[in-house]
């Protein structure tokens, strides 16, 4: 499943930042045989190339789940993965 690129997310929506940077949301995977999903982020950086962000995680559920509700509870975990992350970061 590919999300469209138009969907951006800002730094400081997403991970508390006060910065300016704003990330698209690329990619929003789910394979229901390995239970794995995939989210990626890009952004373009200051020196002409790109940032991102991506994260691969364990996503199970016991409910039937639309495909489009798994993309967004796997974008919602991301979300929180980041902003954890984030906090990690701060603290190191």
């Amino acid at each position: 499943m590919i999300c469209p690129p138009r969907l951006t997310l800002s730094a400081e929506a997403f991970l508390g930042w006060g910065a300016s940077v704003t990330f698209r949301l690329l990619h929003a995977q789910y394979d229901r045989e390995t239970q794995r999903a995939y989210v990626e982020l890009r952004d373009d950086d200051d020196d002409g190339g790109e940032v991102l962000a991506v994260a691969i995680f364990s996503f199970r559920t016991t409910s039937r789940m639309a495909m489009r509700q798994i993309e967004e509870d796997i974008v919602r975990k991301a979300r929180h993965m980041f902003k954890k992350a984030a906090v990690g970061l701060d603290e190191a």
